[in-house]
């Protein structure tokens, strides 16, 4: 035990040297590659591991935070926020016309699926898959359209035709399409003049429509206002005699006799017997 002793401190300030260097060499290695050891996941985002002599570990997604890595793997990171881009699509439809369509559409990278789409397509997703896929997808759905349709059509129909189509491509393993949404749908002015033509020429015909309701209304009116009037004359031939008139002739002669104008009353000088009425302010 004392000879061990005695050997230790013989050859300590040779190991302390030896051991000093190391820790420099170490402090020094991870100063250098600190970027490299301690990875920063913010808010919003998803770790890839790449590791360079495994590939891509396929089997984990690294959360938000501190993540320490070794220096010569590579850790890429994604944003798994609710992303939207806007869409300019030229489609050529059926009649050989081209209409300009503009939409927005909302996605979101699949957090599950990351490490495949990071193995399989990369970084650059939204060029390579979202941008694609959502284009072809339009162009099918407005293409195979006519253009009067894509016109009157209920416009969240097409948007939900759109969605169809595109988890029909299977875009969707990778990327979770939230919506779509059609900005605007300009059509060529030919179309639009005949579109316009035609909706024109369906409000002159219900104008027509109501003229010729309004006077077939109107002829019916009138064709009850002659037979009450009809009815009503041939109600007073039937009912008024000579007594009557003679005797309503004399009532209002009494009347007139009572007024205060001036005048000069003959009994018995009219026709059938009735007064005459002479003179008066």
């Amino acid at each position: 035990m004392y000879s061990l002793r005695r050997k230790i401190k013989k050859v300590w300030p040779r190991m302390e040297f030896d051991l000093l260097m190391v820790c420099l060499l170490i402090l020094l290695i991870v100063t250098f590659f600190w970027q490299n050891i301690f990875i920063t996941i913010y808010p919003g985002e998803r770790g890839v591991l790449f590791s360079r002599f495994f590939g891509t570990k396929l089997t984990k997604v690294y959360s938000e935070g501190l993540q320490v890595i070794f220096p010569w793997d590579k850790m890429y990171s994604y944003d798994v926020r609710l992303h939207e881009r806007d869409l300019f699509v030229p489609v050529l439809a059926t009649n050989g016309l081209t209409i300009d369509v503009q939409v927005a559409v909302h996605f979101r990278p699949n957090i599950d699926e990351l490490p495949a789409l990071h193995s399989q397509v990369g970084i650059d997703y939204e060029t390579k898959i979202v941008l694609p896929v959502v284009s072809s997808s339009v162009r099918e759905v407005i293409g195979s359209a006519r253009t009067h349709d894509i016109y009157g059509t209920n416009q969240q129909q097409l948007q939900n035709q759109i969605l169809q189509e595109i988890h029909r491509e299977g875009a969707y393993t990778f990327i979770d399409f939230e919506n779509i949404l059609i900005q605007s749908i300009r059509l060529p002015k030919v179309i639009n003049a005949a579109i316009d033509q035609k909706a024109t020429a369906e409000q002159e015909m219900l104008r027509y429509d109501y003229l010729i309701a309004s006077a077939k209304k109107e002829v019916a009116r009138k064709k009850i206002e002659a037979t009450g009037i009809a009815r009503f004359q041939t109600l007073i031939d039937t009912s008024i005699t000579p007594e009557i008139l003679t005797w309503r002739g004399i009532a209002a002669t009494e009347e007139l006799a009572k007024s205060s104008n001036s005048k000069v009353v003959v009994i018995g000088s009219g026709d059938k017997g009735l007064p005459i009425i002479l003179g008066g302010n």
